[in-house]
């Protein structure tokens, strides 16, 4: 396909699916057969998913549908399937992610908490500010935080109130084409956290933010990169003409 995709991992007792989704595919792979069209006509199309405890979450403008629980084909039963609204949102839903056994949602200038397994517990929270996400992509957990991007710099959040990090690196933040902030990514391994960044009017990622979340230092590195992947003990970029790098050795 020529728009970028999402991907992730869907488990329900000894199956296990990959899911390929955006605004034009939803996509389901046992690993052997062909892929197959995820759910029905009341599964949204979307980039923005994430996986918990047996359901698939994906952000639907600013609310989120989610699947009967182990059942990718049902969306609709009552009291199993649904949607739930993120009635403070401030704007369309521009992340999500789990973390710390919960799901976390992203507006541009929100952020919230779902709580629970299903919706006779769900338990929505909105978190007090006005901090968001920018890119999706830039969502990524690191030495058991999570970190993401938002207008002014990379955020960390362990619970409480998210702290902007990135002061060291701000000149390099405030460089960031503001057109192509949604092509942001992020990555990790082990204490390290990559984030990388279109600089100046270039319209892809240029530059990569790394920061040592042990010794709480950055560095800046040159790189192309369009995505990460931590496989096992390994951590690979993709760069932007489709070479696969290992990123640490």
């Amino acid at each position: 396909p020529t728009a970028l995709v999402e991907f992730g991992e869907f488990n329900t007792g000894l199956s296990r699916y990959t899911l390929q989704m955006n605004s034009t595919q939803k996509l389901i792979w046992d690993g052997t057969s062909t892929a197959l069209v995820l759910g029905d006509i009341n599964t949204p199309f979307s980039s923005i998913f994430a996986v918990h405890r047996g359901r698939i979450y994906i952000a639907r403008n600013n609310d989120i549908k989610f699947n009967a629980l182990n059942l990718t084909t049902d969306w609709t039963t009552a009291n199993e399937a649904g949607s739930i609204d993120i009635t403070n949102a401030k704007g369309n839903i521009t992340g999500m992610g789990e973390y710390a056994d919960h799901i976390v949602v992203f507006t541009e200038y929100s952020m919230h908490e779902l709580y629970g397994t299903s919706p006779v517990n769900f338990q929505l929270v909105d978190i007090e500010g006005n901090v968001g996400c920018v890119s999706n992509r830039s969502i990524v957990k690191a030495n058991n935080r999570l970190y993401w991007m938002w207008h002014d710099g990379v955020y960390q959040y362990g619970g409480g109130t998210p702290v902007k990090i990135s002061d060291p690196v701000q000149d390099y933040i405030k460089a960031i084409n503001p057109d192509q902030r949604t092509k942001i990514v992020g990555g990790s391994i082990g204490d390290f956290l990559y984030m990388a960044i279109p600089s100046g009017t270039a319209t892809n990622n240029d530059l990569i933010l790394k920061y040592d979340t042990r010794l709480e230092k950055w560095y800046v590195e040159e790189g192309n990169f369009r995505d990460f992947v931590t496989f096992e003990n390994a951590f690979y970029g993709l760069d932007s003409t489709g070479f696969v790098w290992n990123m640490r050795r």
